[in-house]
């Protein structure tokens, strides 16, 4: 009995032993898992924060390019509006000067020199204001004139739609200057 006693002592020594040893691994496992944890932890807040920053310079980069954008939008506005009146200007000085034109060719109109056109000079009006102006020059038939006036207006028109089509340009800025 005194045999199975010692021996039922180092058996329950060593499973003594085991169980601390257990314990001890246990132990050890969660403190690291904790420590593991917790610098986890650390770190995500960290991130989180950095994040948060990012994002919000983000925002504020966007709202002053917003604002930006809003004030070059404005400009563009009255640049074109500050255009667009100067054309009306100028198309209305055009327009009178077209309908001058148009005054002053009903009492003379286009007149062309004898000399460079003697065969046509023969059967065109030779009517005029002016003694020497008809003995040195022909009047063009009407349709020719009101022809030519045509085409002169169909240019400057082109002309001035060109020249409204690069100044949108220039104000877009859709070429380096």
């Amino acid at each position: 009995m005194g045999a199975l006693t010692i021996q039922a002592k180092i058996y329950a020594s060593i499973g003594f032993l085991l169980s601390i040893v257990l314990v001890g691994f246990v132990a050890y496992g969660a403190g690291r898992d904790d420590g593991a944890k917790i610098e986890r932890a650390s770190w995500q807040k960290k991130e989180i924060i950095r994040i948060d920053a990012e994002k919000l310079a983000v925002i504020e980069a966007d709202e002053k390019n917003k604002i930006q954008e809003q004030e070059r939008d404005r400009a563009l506005k009255i640049e074109r509006e500050k255009h667009e009146s100067e054309k009306s200007t100028l198309q209305a000085k055009y327009q009178k000067l077209i309908d001058d034109s148009r005054a002053n060719r009903i009492s003379g109109g286009l007149r062309v020199p004898k000399t460079i056109c003697t065969e046509f000079a023969k059967g065109v009006e030779n009517s005029s204001t002016s003694g020497t102006l008809e003995t040195e020059t022909a009047r063009l038939p009407r349709e020719v004139e009101e022809g030519l006036y045509r085409f002169a207006e169909d240019r400057d028109q082109i002309i001035l739609d060109f020249e409204s089509f690069k100044e949108e340009v220039r104000i877009s800025k859709c070429f380096a200057e």
